[in-house]
């Protein structure tokens, strides 16, 4: 056999070649695979539907259309993106969790959730109590009677995800106080005597409504709040008329906001109670009511009005008891919000006669947007640098109309065919 060296020579040489092309273009390949995508952040955390969310990290596909962006397990709309960053769109249905990200088959979610906040409303619509959430883009309403016995929802508190509403019920001609939680009535009161609940929180499992009503043997009305339907603690002693008008629940302590009568005073006292301890904002001088309580960062702020000595009701809020006046012209102050330094206090003021719903940041004054019959801001609240206010407008009819204002700029809920006021206005997730 003859060997031929030169032929075997090649055949190997081209074998190698061969060998060596084919681990290069493994590892070319395998170089070439895109690399994972990172996110890095995103913001804001908190948003509402239909808002913009900005999503930045590496190694983003450039093509929209390779992109699936998800909030649960809703996809959403995107805006705009690159290598490092992309802008998407809160989708309708979307709920609070962590945002997926899913590109051209490569995989990932944020960190951490993201929190889908809402609008909770809390008035009367139609001859009946009644609630409604809106994301703002949609708005769904839930009745709590059917109009054919009076009742009023005065206040509400929102608390993972469960909605609770205070408020009141005719049963025989006598008023019971009662709240409800996602609909389903409670009473904590007998239909004895007329009893009043005007505001609730819920927290750290516990539900808190304060109120006020006549008891057996007491000629004045009782300052009081329960807790959990059952307990309760009443903070006077029924020798005169008190009122209670919101309740704040902090590390344990229970907060309530409240005005009424004392021993050798002639007009009404403005007030809170810290743990069942009274403590006087006004002298009793001039008359002064209250409108809710707020605690934020160990500040206790109470939001109402002061008469003057022409007669006409100024809007006020006070701050660990020292009083802040708002206006020169009638006006309440009725929801507060804190954000750092800032202090937002919702409320109205009249104008030509007429309520305009207002907000004062750090006590000066915007008057939003309204019609010819009146508007009222029941509620507050600063979300990613806007101020949002909750509340209500009276149309050309008349009738009452659900919105909320952004920046100034007026939102209508309903249609205005029936009117729907509201009561109590707060946003949440």
């Amino acid at each position: 056999m003859i060997f031929n060296y030169s032929k075997t020579r090649f055949d190997l040489l081209r074998f190698g070649i061969a060998m060596g092309l084919a681990a290069f273009a493994m590892t070319g390949c395998k170089d070439d695979e895109a690399p994972a995508i990172q996110v890095t952040s995103f913001s804001p955390a908190s948003a509402f539907v239909g808002d913009t969310i900005t999503i930045t990290g590496n190694n983003f596909n450039t093509n929209i259309e390779k992109n699936v962006i998800a909030f649960g397990n809703r996809a959403a709309e995107i805006v705009s993106i690159s290598a490092t960053e992309m802008k998407v769109i809160v989708p309708k249905e979307a709920f609070s969790s962590k945002i997926s990200l899913n590109m051209d088959g490569k995989a990932t979610t944020t960190a951490t959730d993201f929190t889908l906040m809402k609008m909770y409303f809390a008035g009367y619509d139609n001859n009946a109590s009644k609630y409604w959430i809106s994301s703002p883009i949609t708005t769904a309403s839930t009745a709590l009677s059917n109009g054919t016995i009076r009742d009023y929802s005065a206040a509400m508190s929102v608390s993972d995800g469960n909605v609770y509403i205070a408020g009141r019920q005719s049963y025989n001609g006598v008023l019971v106080a009662k709240y409800w939680k996602n609909g389903t009535a409670k009473n904590l009161s007998d239909s004895v005597y007329n009893t009043y609940a005007t505001s609730v929180v819920a927290s750290n499992g516990n539900v808190y409504v304060a109120g006020y009503g006549y008891e057996a043997g007491k000629s004045a009305l009782v300052a009081k709040y329960w807790k959990n339907d059952t307990t309760v603690v009443k903070l006077t002693n029924g020798d005169y008329h008190n009122y209670t008008t919101g309740i704040a629940s902090v590390n344990g302590d229970v907060y309530v906001a409240g005005y009424g009568y004392e021993a050798g005073k002639d007009e009404y006292v403005a007030k809170y109670w810290k743990n069942g301890q009274q403590m006087n904002l006004t002298d009793g001088s001039m008359e002064a009511r209250t409108t809710g309580i707020f605690v934020v960062n160990g500040d206790v702020y109470v939001t109402g009005y002061v008469y003057n000595a022409s007669g006409n009701e100024i809007a006020t809020f006070w701050k660990n008891g020292v009083e802040a006046p708002l206006s020169t012209v009638s006006s309440a102050a009725t929801a507060l919000a804190v954000v750092g330094s800032d202090v937002y206090v919702a409320g109205y003021e009249y104008k030509n006669s007429i309520p305009v719903a207002t907000y004062w940041k750090n006590g000066t004054a915007q008057n939003l947007e309204h019609g010819t019959s009146g508007s009222y801001a029941k509620g507050i609240y600063v979300l990613n640098n806007h101020v949002y206010v909750l509340g209500h407008d009276y149309n050309a009819g008349d009738l009452g109309v659900v919105r909320y204002w952004k920046d100034g700029k007026a939102v209508d809920l309903t249609d205005g065919k029936t009117s729907a006021t509201v009561a109590y206005g707060i946003v949440a997730p």
